[in-house]
């Protein structure tokens, strides 16, 4: 039987329109940061691990918040990276145990030389090349469909980084799927899920998946955790024609 946590690492403050361009309102908002800690009957599993200090003091709770769970950092045996923007791997150090588990795709974009990197992703070359170095040893690159332990599938969820992944869990009658950035802003993109987040590096392709896994998501009944997805990170999704809906 699965367990599982959504955990709390804070906020980022963000101009709306940083994220969605011209076509909204001008206002400052803050982000929610989810991570997500799943039980199996011998694994635990994390998937991604927050900002750390990178993002500065609103965010990087994730050691405070996996300790209400009744665990420690060096329990983690498994993280699923859904990417490797710095509030998903910022936390990486603390769990110097853990097998990283990453998309192989996302991982060439960020560390070969010749990538073609996004003006807003350049910034943060630096940061995660070092993070990803800190853990050689420890990294299983995975491809999607691929079953990475039993039970868990990586799904598909190209466009927001050009590997960025889904986490679909099927145990025991349990369905759960962890998204990552599949969504920043609820409230804008669960009616509207073509809308184009302008900082996505492909956004069309973001908004096809987006579209995509939402729709599995309500067809199946999953249940499923996005990291800025309002608290308590954990919804199931109705459709009625093409808007959608979380559902507490």
């Amino acid at each position: 039987m699965l367990k599982f946590w959504a955990l709390d690492d804070g906020y980022l403050e963000i101009n709306q329109r940083g994220l969605f361009g011209e076509s909204v309102e001008d206002i400052k908002f803050r982000i929610p940061i989810h991570c997500f800690l799943v039980k199996t009957e011998d694994q635990l599993i994390l998937i991604d691990t927050g900002c750390g200090t990178y993002f500065g003091p609103t965010a990087g709770r994730l050691g405070k918040s996996l300790k209400k769970t009744g665990h420690s950092p060096d329990q983690v045996t498994l993280i699923f990276c859904t990417h490797l923007h710095p509030d998903h791997i910022g936390g990486l150090s603390l769990f110097p145990n853990a097998t990283l588990c990453v998309s192989e795709r996302e991982v060439k974009y960020w560390i070969n030389p010749e990538s073609e990197v996004s003006e807003y992703n350049k910034k943060y070359v630096p940061f995660v090349r070092e993070m990803v170095a800190s853990h050689q040893g420890k990294i299983l690159l995975i491809r999607p469909g691929e079953e990475i332990v039993p039970g868990v599938t990586s799904v598909e969820a190209y466009g927001h980084t050009p590997g960025h992944t889904a986490f679909l869990f099927e145990l025991n009658d349990q369905k759960l799927l962890i998204w990552g950035d599949l969504v920043h802003k609820a409230d804008l993109q669960f009616p509207h899920p073509g809308r184009l987040v302008v900082i996505d590096d492909n956004p069309e392709a973001a908004a096809i998946a987006r579209m995509r896994l939402l729709g599995v998501a309500a067809d199946e009944k999953l249940l499923v955790g996005g990291a800025h997805l309002p608290d308590p990170g954990l919804f199931q999704v109705s459709r009625l024609g093409g808007i959608f809906e979380l559902l507490n």
